[in-house]
């Protein structure tokens, strides 16, 4: 199976290997192994509080990496949408990794959880329409791509943002 995620007039192929995404022949989540001190990532509680959580500790990075303010909220919202997804709509494990590339003047957000829930979480089916669903739509709107990952042992949503505003 190979669907296909789309940005713009970027298409990004899903491929069933941790290493197979691929975006304009360039691998679409650089390797963690690239740059030494560019990138981090961290195990994270499948839990309601695990978005806020994920929040500090990518907030503590980027000023580490001294991204810019304006660039650096939008990886924040970035984080929040994708680990609340993971938090609410897949399985443990979920981990987040963020990674600097500075070549490319970008951040990488990756959020990996152990594949789909067989129900959604008791908070969304309680919530009307109005008060979920947009993630996916905010994390097309500000990254300049996006794309899934399928892996054995489940899913990676990714993310590219510029590292300045």
């Amino acid at each position: 199976m190979s669907p296909t995620g789309r940005q713009g007039n970027q298409s990004v192929a899903v491929l069933g290997n941790e290493t197979g995404a691929r975006l304009n022949g360039q691998p679409a989540v650089p390797d963690p192994g690239h740059a030494p001190g560019d990138h981090d990532s961290w195990p994270l509680t499948h839990c309601p509080k695990a978005p806020g959580r994920a929040r500090r500790a990518s907030a503590s990075l980027l000023e580490r990496w001294e991204v810019d303010r304006k660039a650096a909220d939008a990886v924040l919202l970035v984080v929040s949408e994708l680990v609340t997804n993971a938090v609410v709509h897949a399985t443990p494990p979920i981990s987040l990794r963020l990674f600097h590339d500075r070549p490319r003047r970008r951040i990488c957000v990756e959020v990996t959880d152990g594949g789909p829930a067989v129900r959604s979480d008791d908070r969304v089916r309680r919530c009307s329409a109005e008060e979920h669903g947009r993630g996916l739509t905010i994390v097309r709107s500000v990254s300049s791509a996006h794309g899934t990952r399928v892996h054995p042992d489940g899913i990676a949503r990714w993310a590219h943002l510029p590292s300045t505003a």
